[in-house]
């Protein structure tokens, strides 16, 4: 995606730190965008987020598996855990 948008690739130390905790590219395992979503909160106590799922480079079925993720795995942990916070 990255090359057909820039016309390079990213290196993997992009990659690599585009996953830690404190980078904000929403990226990873559902667990690691969990921890990175609650790091967020706890600096920002933002009330809203937007996703830009994607950029046109992946098939519908994977846009779709990742709207589900964040819909019904991410998002129900994430208003747990702000209820809890706000307690």
């Amino acid at each position: 995606m990255m090359q057909e948008l820039r016309a390079d690739s990213v290196s993997i130390d992009f990659l690599r730190q585009s996953l830690a905790v404190d980078n904000a590219m929403i990226i990873g395992s559902p667990t690691t965008i969990l921890v990175k979503l609650k790091c967020q909160y706890q600096l920002y106590r933002q009330q809203q987020f937007l996703a830009h799922v994607d950029t046109g480079a992946l098939p519908y079925e994977l846009v779709k598996n990742n709207i589900a993720i964040l819909a019904n795995t991410i998002a129900p942990q994430l208003r747990a855990f702000i209820a809890e916070a706000s307690v």
